[in-house]
């Protein structure tokens, strides 16, 4: 059974990066950042960290704080 939580959860942290990186390189073409500033690669960085944090509040506020470092 922990695998398959294991795989569901790999699934689902390779949805977020998909959703997130994708369209991201496609802006990347116009433009080296994203509307708020920040790098493709901090947004997909954030996503994994936000999805591997799985609702701890405490790793989600480390996320937090490393995205908003990030350039």
């Amino acid at each position: 059974m922990m695998k398959s939580v294991k795989v569901g959860f790999l699934g689902l942290a390779m949805g977020v990066i998909g959703a997130v990186a994708l369209p991201a390189q496609n802006a990347h073409a116009q433009s080296d950042s994203g509307p708020d500033g920040k790098s493709p690669v901090c947004m997909a960085s954030y996503a994994a960290c936000i999805v591997g944090a799985n609702g701890n509040a405490a790793v989600i506020a480390v996320c937090q704080m490393k995205y908003a470092l990030c350039k």
